[in-house]
C-alpha cells in the first residue's frame, strides 16, 4: 500500500513539538534557578588574568560580625589614681587628696592591703619622703584626707634610698566595695636630696605623670592578689591611674627602631617605636615625657646621679597605633628639647584592650636629644 503522506507528516510534526517543549521546558527551569546559584557558579568558573576585575561577592546571606574577645569576669576590681587636684604639670602627691583608692569589687568582697612601689616609676629614684631626710626640704607622712566605707589601719615603708622609701605599703580593717580613700603624701626624687623647697625648675613638685610606671598591688579578703601599672590618665598633664582586675592586657616590649643599646643620645627626633607581645587589633598608646635633671643650688650639684638622669618632667605627649597581625605595632614619634637642662625623652608603651582597660606600661626607653 502507498504511504499516506499526511500522516508522516503529522507524525514528524508532533515529534518536533515535543523536542521544542522539552527544550522549553529546561530553559524554563534554568531561568528560576535562584541568584546566589548562578553567582556561584560564574565564580567557580571563572579563570585566567581577568578575574581581578571581577567584583568580589560574598554568598552567605549576612556579614561575619567583628569578634570581640570575651571579657574575663572579675569580682575583684580597685582603682587606684594619682592625680593632685591643682593644675598644671607640676601638681604635688604633697597636695590634698593627691592619691585615690576606690574598691570597685562586687560581692562584698573588700581590700585588706595595697602597695604602691616607685622603682618601676617612668622617671628614676622617686622616692616617699616623710621624714624629711629625702628630696628638698619640705616632707609629709601619710595624711588621710577622705574615706568612706573604710577603717585604715596604718601604713609602712620599705626599700630605702638615701633617706626616702619607694615602696608604701596600706593596710585596713575594713574597705568595702563602693568605699573610698584619699590621702597625700610627700614624694621627692631623690636626686634633689638638701635642696630647698620646692627644688629647682619645681622638681621637688611630684606629679602622677611622673609616677606612671609604678607598679600597684592589691589585696582582697577572698585571697585574690592582683598586679597592675600604673598609666598616664587619658589628657591630662599630671595624672596616672591603674584599674586592678583581672583580664587587662599583657606588658609590651619596647624598642626604638635602629637603636641597638638604650639610654643613648640622638640628634633626630624623628623615631619609630617598635612595640611588641600585643594581640591583633589592641590599641598600642606610646607616651613620651620630655624631662630635665635639675640640680642648681643642690649640695654636691645632685644626690647619686646616674647617667640620663631626669627628675622633672617639662612636657609630654602620647601617640596611638594599632597592633598588627602577628602582634607589633610600629609607631612614629617625636622627640623634644623644649627648655636648657632638659631633652631627656622617656617613652613607655601600653596596650589597650576593646574594652578600654589599660595593660601594664613597658620598661622605658630614655632618648636624650641632642640639639
Amino acid at each position: 500500500m502507498k504511504p499516506n503522506r499526511k500522516s508522516k507528516f503529522s507524525r514528524l510534526f508532533l515529534l518536533g513539538f515535543f523536542w521544542v517543549l522539552l527544550l522549553a521546558t529546561l530553559f524554563w527551569q534554568l531561568s528560576r534557578s535562584t541568584p546566589t546559584t548562578r553567582l556561584s557558579a560564574l565564580y567557580l568558573h571563572a579563570g585566567g588574568d581577568e578575574d581581578q576585575y571581577l567584583p568580589v561577592i560574598r554568598f552567605d546571606p549576612s556579614p561575619t560580625p567583628t569578634v570581640i574577645p570575651t571579657l574575663t569576669p572579675s569580682n575583684v576590681e580597685a582603682l587606684v589614681r594619682i592625680d593632685p587636684p591643682f593644675s598644671g604639670i607640676n601638681g604635688s602627691t604633697y597636695d590634698t587628696g593627691a592619691f585615690l583608692i576606690r574598691n570597685q569589687s562586687q560581692n562584698g568582697i573588700e581590700i585588706t592591703s595595697v602597695q604602691i612601689d616607685l622603682r618601676t616609676a617612668i622617671l628614676p629614684d622617686m622616692v616617699y619622703d616623710p621624714f624629711g631626710l629625702a628630696g628638698d626640704s619640705i616632707f609629709k607622712d601619710i595624711t588621710v584626707d577622705d574615706r568612706e566605707g573604710v577603717v585604715y589601719s596604718g601604713r609602712s615603708y620599705a626599700s630605702d634610698l638615701g633617706g626616702g622609701y619607694q615602696v608604701l605599703d596600706l593596710s585596713f580593717e575594713t574597705f568595702v566595695p563602693g568605699g573610698i580613700f584619699s590621702f597625700s603624701v610627700d614624694v621627692d626624687p631623690n636626686s634633689i636630696r638638701g635642696a630647698g623647697a620646692p627644688g629647682p625648675n619645681e622638681s621637688g613638685s611630684v606629679s602622677g605623670l611622673e609616677l606612671v610606671g609604678a607598679t600597684i598591688v592589691v589585696a582582697f579578703d577572698n585571697g585574690v592578689t592582683l598586679t597592675q601599672q600604673l598609666s598616664r590618665l587619658p589628657d591630662s598633664v599630671k595624672g596616672s591611674e591603674a584599674l586592678v582586675r583581672q583580664g587587662v592586657p599583657g606588658q609590651p616590649q619596647l624598642a626604638i627602631a635602629g637603636i641597638a643599646e638604650l639610654p643613648t643620645t640622638v640628634t633626630e627626633a624623628n623615631q619609630m617605636a617598635q612595640v611588641a607581645g600585643g594581640e591583633p587589633g589592641q590599641t598600642v598608646r606610646v607616651l613620651v615625657v620630655d624631662a630635665g635633671l635639675y640640680t642648681d643650688g643642690v649640695p654636691g650639684g645632685g644626690f647619686e646621679l646616674d647617667p640620663y638622669e631626669a627628675n622633672s618632667a617639662i612636657g609630654v605627649r602620647e601617640y596611638t597605633g594599632v597592633v598588627a597581625g602577628d602582634g607589633t605595632a610600629v609607631v612614629p614619634i617625636v622627640l623634644s628639647h623644649n627648655l636648657p637642662d632638659a631633652g631627656y625623652n622617656y617613652v613607655v608603651a601600653v596596650f589597650v584592650n576593646h574594652y578600654g582597660y589599660y595593660g601594664r606600661v613597658s620598661a622605658p626607653a630614655v632618648l636624650y636629644l641632642q640639639n
